[in-house]
């Protein structure tokens, strides 16, 4: 049983407040290849390529029994102060716009001995690094700065992930003393050779100092397989509350696949029991143990048939158990036969 989620009709399922989840498990049938987007609660979504935005503490992404490898290769590759795996005392691969120090320097390192240090004197000084993008795909830009005399507003520096016709992020960073991380998702609407991620002074004194290391841009990859049912589960070890989210849309965008069960759990799920979910054809199988299973907060139960456009009830069809549950009350999650013997098997 499943419901159909048409980006074309713009049609989502709603789910209502549940309180202490930490485990989301589900069934979803993508129609294209970067189609999954769910928005569960304001700032809480899980989006192409299976990455989890917006969850607490450490979430981790299961898809049929393993742990998601969720990006693509490096592509700050060249030999630099800011790379991760090829460090080198150079400052190759970046280029300098109006700073009056740009340089690779050993006085601050987030990891290994090099980092790239930078001081501006004048209103829109910036260095950047350039590569490569495709539209439509996904890509994540993460890494480290020190900051010398940074304060919000007078002196600050901004990360602006752009191309040349589009601006994607524009974010301002303005703490000293320590290594503090930053990462950005973005999504180019045009393919381009020339997606630019800039180091700007952006403060009204115009003279920022800070060193920027670990740099990483790395496109996300898809961890679904179009056209048939795939099993995901994302668990964390921090509880939150599901708070009348969405499933099947992100801000104003929809996604276009088929929804299966899906489950809701106060307890983390590990990788052992991950793999004997998928494995075993039963989502509460013993094997993965009592505490487990008796911590199955809610249960979607998808009528046959139906679509978003006649969604009467599916909001009502949310069952709330009590614990210990047996697995014979969700029988819609357990796979039907054929699907099982494709590979994909809860």
């Amino acid at each position: 049983m499943s419901v159909a989620l048409a980006a074309a009709s713009s049609q989502s399922l709603t789910v209502p407040t549940i309180s202490g989840v930490k485990s989301i498990e589900f069934l979803v049938k993508p129609t294209a290849d970067n189609e999954w987007l769910a928005n569960l609660t304001s700032g809480l979504s899980i989006v192409n390529g299976g990455i989890p935005i917006g969850f607490p503490g450490t979430p981790v992404v299961y898809v049929a029994g393993a742990a998601v490898t969720q990006l693509g290769s490096e592509l700050n590759s060249q030999a630099n102060a800011a790379s991760i795996d090829n460090e080198a005392d150079a400052t190759t691969g970046f280029v300098n716009n109006g700073m009056s120090t740009f340089l690779s320097s050993g006085v601050q390192a987030q990891s290994g001995l090099y980092s790239i240090h930078s001081i501006a004197n004048s209103d829109g000084d910036h260095w950047y690094f350039r590569c490569p993008v495709i539209a439509g795909r996904r890509y994540r830009v993460a890494g480290y700065y020190y900051g010398v005399n940074l304060t919000s507003p007078l002196t600050a520096f901004w990360l602006r992930i752009t191309t040349s016709d589009t601006l994607y992020s524009n974010s301002s960073f303005y703490q000293n003393g320590s290594w503090v991380k930053f990462e950005v998702v973005v999504i180019p609407t045009v393919t381009l050779p020339n997606m630019d991620t800039q180091f700007r002074e952006g403060g009204d004194n115009n003279n920022a100092d800070y060193f920027i290391d670990t740099l990483s841009v790395k496109e996300i990859l898809r961890p679904l397989t179009p056209g048939i049912y795939n099993h995901v589960i994302i668990t964390t070890d921090t509880a939150f509350d599901v708070d009348a989210g969405t499933l099947g849309k992100v801000d104003s965008s929809y996604g276009n696949m088929t929804l299966g069960g899906i489950a809701f759990y106060s307890a983390q799920i590990s990788a052992a029991q991950a793999a004997i979910k998928n494995n075993s054809g039963v989502p509460l199988s013993p094997l993965c143990g009592d505490a487990l299973r008796d911590s199955l907060l809610g249960y979607y139960r998808m009528d046959n048939g139906n679509s978003l456009a006649d969604a009467t009830g599916l909001n009502a069809a949310l069952t709330a158990f009590n614990s210990p549950v047996d697995s014979a009350d969700v029988p819609e999650m357990q796979m039907p036969t054929a699907m099982a013997m494709a590979g994909v098997g809860v």
